[in-house]
């Protein structure tokens, strides 16, 4: 009987988190997220820090002006840019804030994308510039796995599994 309480419980109480979510970004609230570099939280809104805007928009320009990753990495950590926990960035780090739509004020939750949830740093336009060029550049991390150089390095991928074939010799 005790575990069928719990279960049931346990159901409700998973519903109505995700109906409080939901609504928090209908209203453009911080639902209790840790705010990413450009952004503190106010009152539950998300409010610009424009010292942290200005390095976010610098990394958006940098990329899409050439710039890898790696090298925007060596540039925050030159320059002593930190997480908000105090950590350095990180490759999957800075590719994450590539990739995250909040600098666009969109919010992304249970498959629906809610609009006007934060304040707009960065251009829509570059935004999905920045997209195309990491969607360009998902194989070419091949070319750095392999200890000999290969001539198709980051340009053969497996019909079946979509991964990167890395070379070998023997």
């Amino acid at each position: 009987m005790l575990e069928g309480y719990a279960e049931y419980y346990s159901a409700e109480l998973a519903q109505k988190v995700r109906r409080g979510m939901r609504e928090s970004c209908l209203k453009g609230n911080a639902a209790g997220i840790q705010p990413i570099l450009g952004y503190t939280i106010v009152n539950k809104k998300y409010q610009i820090v424009e010292a942290e805007a200005i390095i976010v928009r610098k990394l958006f320009d940098d990329y899409v002006n050439g710039s890898a990753i790696k090298d925007l990495v060596r540039w925050l950590k030159i320059s002593g840019v930190k997480t908000h926990k105090g950590f350095d960035f990180s490759l999957g780090r800075v590719s994450a804030l590539l990739r995250n739509q909040r600098y666009i004020g969109k919010c992304k939750y249970g498959g629906q994308i809610y609009d006007n949830v934060s304040p707009q740093i960065i251009d829509e336009k570059i935004f999905y510039k920045v997209q195309e060029r990491l969607e360009e550049n998902k194989h070419k991390s091949g070319r750095v796995k392999a200890s000999e150089k290969y001539i198709l390095s980051g340009k053969l991928v497996c019909a079946a599994c979509g991964e990167l074939m890395t070379g070998d010799c023997g």
